[in-house]
């Protein structure tokens, strides 16, 4: 299809600037020509409205919709160390070791350009890590922006930070001339930061130009010293293991006091202390300055809120629908979907618990493989990806409450293909418009930190020749951006305006061998996805999952299994560590929450 006539709206590729989920309503994409016939049909998808990529100008608007963000200019010679700095704080927040005081990860709208940045810091098989490649002086008159949200962690709004990747050159260039076409870029930074940070690189410092870096260093503090107008700068030593003449140090600290005498001085450097747990390594200085940098608040004015009886004062959110009682289970291939929708429907059926079943469910077709292969005591195969069914389960608790659970049966491929291609088909936007609540099945096993400069010690490289790789996205990242999507769907075509329940359930617990409680593992193994759950809701549900209790062949029989029924295996372990042999307790959980 043609490129869309707006000049900042990027359909097919993202999401109408506009905001028209169906494209055939916009007025400016309406009617334009297809030039390829082999591109999909988008009619019925909402497209993404971010790339995932750093953002550049045209990408500000959506961002700044709750509010304008905090810019953190980041301001520095070539190869002074501006890109890795970004790239351990991402590190950092991944392994839930950044101590951010009182905020808690919210969410980033630029996940693939912090993985981009920080995937080469991560070692792979057989292929250590390095360094961020050097962010090139390519033409442009903006850097690029990386995007972090963080909430406070008693509640209160969220806030939007923007932290500028752009090429040292482009502020040499600016330094020397202010109005230079090249240092068009290092002039958008400084226009529009609300704080900076200056790198200064103490390996160029005692190298053998040094001379050129201190003169670099020098007339970069003198133009942004007489361009920022009283925004807080935090002088940063980079690679502060490195020794430099105290000369060499006291002459760059003063040009840089000289011109701005409130400075902050950090030192940081990726290399921790030798003696150290490597998996608590946290490098030196980089999360007391990540602290200063999230501290940081633009001066405005707070207005009293109007007084009102109502949440919807100016009945923009319209009536709230009735409870339908639908939980939308969300999970990718191989997590166990299918195996706890079958367990769960026979405890309905037969073993009275926090739920029973109060008549037919209105289709078992999706679950009748599964059903048998259980009932003879063998593992259920694999889900087809074009399996997309909903089975209507009527269910009452124990008080006589009656309720509709609508459970869907899906290949966990569409919850991949969903994340990789960033559309939601026209049947998953309906699920995520009508559920009540989610439930996200994470198989730990699956997943991982993974290690990287910071877990695993940098003296571990001599003698490993590095090798150019592919940066792939990280479980954390992941899964992130998934409820990212969910989130934005909601929010773009539900009449409410909160959020549906969440659960999380961490499925094959009997394999994992943990013996923390589910939300302490959840930390612990997926720190970054954590917090964004702690962040967005306020009591999500969090509970360990043995379906089976234990595991089963798709092809040899489990004499005892069939003997005994599957019904008579599994368990659920709650949030306090307690383990209870009652399946229907996450679902029960749920839709208690919101009676």
């Amino acid at each position: 299809m043609e490129k869309c006539a707006q000049a900042t709206c990027f359909v097919p590729d993202t999401g109408c600037d506009l905001g028209h989920t169906d494209l055939s309503k916009c007025p400016i994409w309406h009617g334009a020509k297809v030039t390829d016939t082999a591109d999909e049909d988008l009619s019925g998808e909402m497209l993404m409205p971010w790339s995932g990529s750093a953002f550049g100008l045209a990408d500000l608007g959506f961002v700044s919709g709750r509010g304008k963000p905090i810019v953190i200019g980041v301001v520095g010679p070539q190869n002074a160390g501006k890109t890795t700095l970004l790239a351990a704080w991402y590190l950092l927040l991944g392994r839930g070791l950044a101590g951010t005081k009182g905020h808690l990860f919210a969410g980033s709208y630029t996940l693939s350009g912090w993985e981009a940045v920080a995937g080469s810091m991560r070692w792979a098989p057989g292929q250590p890590p390095r360094f961020p490649a050097h962010t090139t002086s390519r033409g442009g008159r903006a850097p690029g922006l990386l995007h972090l949200t963080f909430r406070d962690e008693n509640g209160g709004r969220p806030i939007d930070y923007l932290f500028s990747d752009a090429p040292g050159e482009w502020f040499q260039r600016w330094a020397i001339n202010r109005d230079s076409e090249e240092g068009a870029g290092a002039r958008w930074v400084s226009d529009n930061a609300d704080a900076f940070m200056i790198v200064a690189d103490r390996d160029a410092l005692a190298g053998e130009s040094m001379g050129t870096a201190r003169g670099s260093l020098q007339r970069i503090a003198k133009r942004l010293g007489a361009e920022r107008d009283g925004r807080p700068v935090a002088l940063v030593w980079t690679k502060s293991d490195v020794d430099i003449p105290p000369e060499m140090e006291e002459a760059v600290r003063g040009a840089v006091t000289d011109a701005m005498s409130d400075v902050v001085e950090h030192s940081v450097s990726v290399v921790g202390a030798s003696d150290g747990d490597p998996l608590l390594n946290k490098g030196a200085g980089l999360v007391e300055l990540l602290q200063w940098a999230i501290g940081v608040r633009r001066l405005g004015v707070r207005l009293p809120p109007p007084p009102s009886t109502s949440d919807d004062p100016l009945f923009i959110h319209g009536n709230r629908k009735p409870t339908s009682n639908s939980i939308l289970l969300i999970g990718e291939s191989g997590v166990g979907k299918t195996h706890y929708g079958a367990q769960l429907l026979r405890r309905l059926m037969r073993i009275p618990g926090a739920l029973r079943m109060n008549g037919a469910a209105t289709n078992l077709e999706a679950f009748e493989a599964a059903l048998e292969s259980l009932d003879e005591g063998r593992a259920a195969g694999h889900t087809a990806r074009s399996v997309n069914v909903d089975s209507v389960w009527p269910i009452v608790d124990a008080n006589g409450r009656e309720a509709d659970l609508v459970w869907p049966e899906y290949g966990g491929e569409q919850i991949k293909s969903v994340i990789e291609n960033r559309r939601l088909p026209n049947p998953w936007q309906k699920r995520i418009d009508e559920a009540d609540a989610w439930l996200l099945l994470i198989r730990l096993q699956q997943t991982s930190v993974g290690d990287d400069m910071f877990s695993k010690p940098l003296a571990d490289l001599k003698g490993v020749s590095v090798e150019n790789r592919e940066v792939h996205p990280s479980d954390q990242a992941r899964l992130v951006e998934l409820l990212q999507m969910l989130i934005f769907s909601h929010r773009s075509t539900s009449t409410s305006h909160s959020l549906p329940r969440l659960g999380v359930l961490l499925t094959c617990w009997d394999e994992a061998g943990i013996s923390q409680t589910p939300p302490e593992a959840l930390e612990a193994r997926l720190p970054l996805v954590s917090a964004f759950v702690q962040s967005n809701w306020r009591q999500p549900l969090i509970m360990g999952l043995s379906a089976l209790e234990r595991p089963l062949s798709p092809t040899t029989r489990d004499i005892e299994y069939a003997s005994k029924g599957p019904e008579h295996f599994g368990y659920v372990v709650e949030a306090s560590g307690t383990k209870s042999s009652d399946l229907a307790l996450p679902i029960y959980r749920l839709l208690d929450a919101g009676a």
